[in-house]
């Protein structure tokens, strides 16, 4: 097999996505205990013990699915 066929690839609307800024920032999840998760087929949430919960989308932009990731970066962290 060819590389390409084994290694995922980013597509070009990705790609075009992380060069304008689109990005999630994952660090706040790391060392989160789960308290429970549900999902409905259209979004997934997961709540943390110590109550902040995290979302997955998946929605439609202009025809393209896309993920959205509420919050999107650290809640914590000022503007």
């Amino acid at each position: 097999m060819e590389e390409s066929e084994t290694t995922p690839q980013a597509t070009p609307q990705v790609k075009q996505a992380v060069q304008d800024g689109c990005s999630v920032d994952w660090d706040w999840l790391a060392g989160r205990t789960i308290r429970s998760a549900t999902n409905d087929l259209k979004n997934f949430t997961v709540t943390f013990e110590d109550g902040q919960t995290f979302k997955i989308q998946a929605l439609t932009y202009k025809g393209e699915a896309f993920l959205s990731f509420t919050p999107y970066k650290d809640p914590g962290k000022p503007e």
